[in-house]
């Protein structure tokens, strides 16, 4: 089955009228309507009406319409949680998660609207989130992911970004086999400065060599460099073609391995290949 693309996932602050429908117009490739950290206390109902109206439009041509809620053990939880459950979202994003229980008390919120299967992210944002992230991915459920919050990471660690991101490369690694471990999409954190385009393509290529599926991101400009970073090259379809022609041709002939410019192709190689051409396929029809 073809994954979801996500190449680019856009938080757009729910409380703004003018951001969500600027959304309709934006290629990301999911839209996360924010509850949280972009709406100040007295904005949080008014904002989850608005995202709420918001998902339950047909006005975002197939995007996925992710909104993320406030925390476990806030005012606005319940609130949130019952709202976007019943709303035309496609999924429900759980900031700063720390273990398997957190999850079983989203979970418990969604049940008592009969939605206990409707998929979750989970935002690992903290030490104990990124030592508990095989429990948690285990409990998130395949139709769901991990995002990563890098910036409250690094508040929680008293550290300082750098833009090799070595001070936190242990806590991205480690999300990232949990989430592959269970079949779980991934997404890296968000790059703060917008105007920098140098950084974020570097980061968007950092992330896609350490195994990311996608990039969150915090403006609209950043759009584009997540979504040429995580998405296949010319080359790389070519080069994956040119993988599944030549092993077919060997299984048809009775060869279990091919060769393709000197390098040995076995039928990993060509399942690895063919999923390529399948998610480029779909980011085709996706565009039209």
């Amino acid at each position: 089955m073809t994954k979801q693309p996500r190449r680019s996932v856009l938080y757009m602050p729910a409380n703004n009228a003018r951001a969500l429908e600027k959304a309709q117009t934006i290629k990301a490739d999911s839209f996360v309507f924010d509850l949280e950290d972009a709406v100040s206390e007295q904005d949080k109902v008014s904002a989850r009406e608005q995202a709420v109206q918001a998902a339950n439009l047909d006005v975002y041509f197939g995007r996925e319409i992710m909104i993320r809620v406030n925390g476990i053990g806030t005012p606005w939880f319940e609130g949130d949680v019952a709202a976007i459950a019943g709303s035309g979202a496609q999924a429900l994003v759980v900031p700063k998660i720390e273990s398997a229980d957190d999850i079983v008390a989203v979970r418990t919120e969604l049940a008592k609207i009969d939605r206990a299967d409707m998929p979750l992210f989970a935002m690992l944002e903290t030490p104990m989130a990124f030592l508990n992230a095989g429990e948690i991915a285990q409990s998130v459920g395949p139709a769901g992911g991990l995002m990563i919050g890098t910036n409250d990471l690094e508040k929680e660690l008293g550290i300082s970004h750098r833009t090799d991101r070595l001070n936190i490369m242990t806590a991205l690694q480690t999300a990232i086999l949990a989430a592959k471990a269970y079949g779980l999409g991934v997404l890296d954190g968000v790059y703060s400065n917008f105007q920098d385009k140098d950084g974020l393509t570097a980061e968007c290529e950092q992330g896609r060599i350490l195994g990311f599926d996608g990039k969150t991101l915090i403006h609209p400009s950043q759009v584009d460099a997540a979504n040429q970073a995580f998405g296949p090259s010319d080359d790389d379809l070519r080069e994956a073609k040119a993988i599944v022609e030549a092993f077919n041709k060997a299984t048809a002939e009775g060869k279990g391995m091919a060769t393709v410019d000197g390098r040995m192709i076995e039928a990993l190689h060509a399942k690895q290949a063919q999923a390529l051409i399948d998610f480029a396929t779909t980011l085709s029809l996706d565009q039209n």
